[in-house]
């Protein structure tokens, strides 16, 4: 939950509204997000648990991408700036200040 919480503080520091995908974390971050959208678990379990979350994700983005393809770059850029502050080792989210 930790790199959630560090997307969406990211996020409302810049400025922008946070669409949250999610089959489970809905009320856990309802009271930071502008819209949650539901993408629950298929009910056989004969896909990834995550891939209707991810599905909504990626359509949602792409639809976005259309809009400013320079922009979406950038974006994707400062997204891979904000990857390599996420510690790899999970103990180290607690060292962190």
């Amino acid at each position: 939950m930790f790199q959630l919480t560090l997307l969406v503080e990211r996020a409302r520091a810049v400025g922008v509204e946070v669409v949250f995908v999610t089959d489970q974390l809905s009320e856990a971050f309802a009271d930071r997000a502008d819209a949650v959208l539901l993408a629950p678990d298929t009910p056989t379990g004969n896909t990834d648990e995550a891939l209707t979350g991810l599905i909504v994700a990626d359509i949602l983005l792409l639809a976005l991408t259309t809009l400013d393809e320079t922009a979406a770059v950038e974006h994707s850029h400062q997204l891979d700036a904000l990857r390599e502050q996420l510690p790899a080792d999970p103990d180290q989210r607690n060292r962190r200040g």
